[in-house]
């Protein structure tokens, strides 16, 4: 083997070791599962939506009983102003659906848009 073939082959194998050296550095360590918590029990009186913060918190009897990430559309900021714009609407509103059935897109439905909200400029 010539003296250029294995410089090649070593700078090779330094490479992939530099590699899977690298991959176990940065690999994130399993974080434990989360503990399930219990149902809540009676009606949600309050659901909050930070949208900068994309958290939703609900309130029961006025005080909080569970916090959690939310999706929202591509441009939740800004008063919602057609479908499809990707922002989320801002008011008081009631939830009248819920997607509960599926594993992926759960989901809750608002009854939006109001007169008020057919009325802005």
């Amino acid at each position: 083997m010539s003296r250029l073939a294995r410089l090649f082959a070593l700078l090779v194998l330094c490479g992939g070791l530099a590699l899977a050296i690298a991959a176990i550095w940065v690999m994130p360590s399993p974080r434990a599962p989360r503990p399930a918590l219990p149902p809540l029990i009676g009606s949600i009186d309050l659901i909050v939506v930070e949208k900068a913060r994309r958290r939703m918190t609900l309130f029961q009897n006025g005080a909080e009983v569970r916090s959690y990430s939310v999706a929202l559309g591509f441009s939740p900021s800004g008063d919602k102003e057609r479908q499809g714009d990707g922002r989320t609407p801002e008011g008081r509103y009631r939830i009248d659906r819920r997607n509960a059935a599926s594993a992926y897109h759960l989901s809750l439905g608002i009854d939006y848009p109001q007169a008020e909200d057919r009325a802005r400029p």
